[in-house]
């Protein structure tokens, strides 16, 4: 290091420079380890983010509160409770305010602003499902977007007096509306939308993701119809791409928009059984589920999150299913194609199917790109042009379940907050004497966890089904291990013998 700012500081750069030089080099991404962690927080932390200084820290959980940190004393400021009443999806400063005022959103599908000053909150029931992601306006404290389950996104205005009463009717603040679809997605059903970025340099720009497999990139001013949009289904020659440990796969596989349908997923499963029988000599079970994995490469389901890059000239998505992948792709209009936008690089390893994940870059100039795992891990992949582009260059154990939130120091990429299913804020820091070699990387790839075949993202699909049967009147019961399902206890039974029929969910 003393080296680098011997060199740096001859070319005349100054401090700043050669921070930013230090900090996009390999070296330093691969001395990141544990630090301490923040806690307070009583569920799941769904949300973190830092203020534009990196001097704070606001955190959201399922315990409904927001919490402020002060992290150059890692201690907590303000302990918020602003009216949700169930799980907070997002929360973030408006800018401009010097982080007095913030807003929130949550499953429970209100958008709230707190004057953390006054404690005085304005409450927003205009959309009609979970209220999943947030993005304010640099420029104005008072505008901020907002996307929902519901298929909209929402341009709030705290200067506006519009209160809505019936959220279900309420067609306020819509700038985009998917909830019957759009063209692209060639059905009527709505789109929900999981993330939203603005573009850094032109925030006329923003790009959402959603319940589809397309990234649709929007003009503010004129929002009828996206300016452009990518999905990888729609590339016909996916680009080949190597990770540390993941040998680089065959791409020539059905490309059709149609990794939603039941019967294509059922003729993979089947292939993916056959292809298990001929197990190859001397195989062990790690390197077989690599092979497989290799073999059958699905196309991605949904998106879980988007963000640009530093400059807005990049644009990365992350994929969730069975085959997780984050694509790269550009948001320069000029290198549109006629099916949406040509894929620049594919950034695969981790597992991302439970939990809704973030994605982020990493570096002064986007240098790296980081993402949680459902194993409880963070990757950062290299997203330099080079030796080790594309690949995973450091894996971070950051949770005991799943890692769902990583966001970089805005200032010193030195430091990494990440959270997810644990009940506190973990921070990494550019602190080990020695590096992680690639050859250690690659080790800790390799590495094997226990999966259930079921998953949380089984048990949260029997949750929403079940919430739909009640939405819709229908008697369930669950049958537990064991028990027949026409047993039943004493108090259960049906008195009045008018033989209404009963869903038995095991």
């Amino acid at each position: 290091l003393r080296d680098a700012y011997k060199r740096h500081w001859i070319v005349g750069e100054g401090l700043r420079g050669v921070n930013r030089r230090i900090s996009a080099n390999l070296s330093f991404v691969q001395r990141y380890e544990y630090s301490t962690y923040l806690k307070g927080h009583r569920g799941c932390v769904n949300t973190i983010l830092w203020n534009s200084n990196g001097d704070k820290l606001i955190s959201g959980s399922d315990d409904c509160k927001l919490f402020i940190w002060d992290m150059v004393y890692r201690k907590k400021l303000f302990e918020l409770s602003p009216g949700h009443t169930s799980n907070v999806f997002c929360a973030t400063f408006l800018p401009l305010t010097q982080d007095s005022q913030v807003v929130s959103c949550a499953a429970d599908s209100k958008v709230i602003h707190t004057d953390i000053s006054t404690t005085q909150t304005t409450v927003f029931n205009c959309n009609s499902s979970m209220v999943n992601k947030l993005a304010a306006d640099n420029t104005c404290p008072s505008i901020f977007l907002s996307c929902g389950d519901d298929g909209t996104v929402r341009r709030f205005d705290l200067r506006d007096n519009h209160r809505c009463h019936s959220a279900s009717s309420c067609e306020a603040h819509i700038i985009v509306d998917l909830q019957q679809g759009d063209e692209l997605s060639g059905d009527q059903d709505s789109i929900g939308i999981n993330s939203i970025s603005r573009n850094p340099i032109n925030y006329n720009h923003f790009v959402i993701g959603g319940s589809d497999s397309f990234a649709r990139i929007y003009d503010i001013r004129a929002c009828n119809k996206p300016i452009d949009h990518f999905s990888p289904s729609s590339q016909a020659n996916k680009p080949t791409t190597t990770t540390a440990a993941t040998p680089t796969p065959d791409q020539n596989t059905d490309t059709n928009n149609d990794s939603a349908n039941t019967e294509s997923q059922m003729d993979e499963d089947s292939a993916t059984s056959s292809s298990s029988s001929s197990q190859e000599p001397n195989e062990t079970a790690a390197s077989r589920r690599r092979r497989l994995r290799r073999e059958f490469i699905r196309t991605p389901q949904h998106i879980t999150s988007v963000v640009y890059n530093y400059n807005g000239s990049e644009i990365i998505a992350s994929y969730s299913g069975h085959e997780p992948a984050i694509y790269s792709f550009s948001s320069n209009l000029s290198h549109s194609t006629e099916h949406g936008q040509k894929i620049n690089k594919t950034f695969i390893g981790h597992l991302n199917s439970r939990t809704v994940k973030e994605v982020n870059f990493l570096g002064p100039k986007s240098d790296y790109v980081i993402s949680g795992s459902d194993d409880g891990r963070i990757f950062i992949w290299s997203n330099r042009v080079g030796k080790y582009s594309s690949q995973v260059v450091q894996v971070l154990e950051g949770d005991e379940h799943v890692v769902n939130c990583v966001q970089p120091h805005p200032l010193n990429y030195g430091v990494l907050a990440t959270s997810g299913i644990e009940k506190n804020v973990k921070l990494f820091e550019v602190m080990a004497e020695e590096r992680k070699t690639m050859g250690e990387v690659e080790e800790s790839m390799k590495e094997e966890r226990e999966e259930s075949n079921f998953g949380m993202g089984g048990v949260n699909a029997l949750l929403a089904a079940m919430l739909r049967m009640r939405e819709q009147g229908i008697d369930f019961r669950v049958q537990m291990p064991g028990q027949r399902e026409g047993d039943e206890d004493e108090d259960d039974d049906d008195e009045d013998g008018d033989g209404d029929e009963r869903c038995y969910v095991n």
